[in-house]
């Protein structure tokens, strides 16, 4: 599974990870969002080595992306409108 890294422009610390390379099912809430320098996982990298994949993972296969505060391990739950 190819996984994109994207950013809210609304807010620095926010991180979308999906599996849509263009980012289009980000939440709009936290629009836009911005590719850091076309940013993806490799697809050699096994995410489970990622801190709190296993999370991250459970909520891309759910909702098709999952939201992320770098200053919060924790996850953001998925509340927000589909685009």
């Amino acid at each position: 599974m190819d996984i994109f890294i994207f950013q809210s422009e609304q807010d620095d610390l926010c991180y979308g990870f999906t599996t849509d390379e263009a980012g289009a099912n980000q939440p709009l809430e936290l629009a836009p969002w911005r590719s850091p320098n076309g940013a993806a996982l490799p697809r050699d990298t096994d995410p489970t080595a990622i801190s709190g994949s296993d999370a991250i993972l459970a909520t891309i296969k759910a909702n098709g992306y999952c939201v992320v505060q770098a200053d919060d391990p924790k996850i953001v739950r998925p509340t927000f409108r589909h685009r």
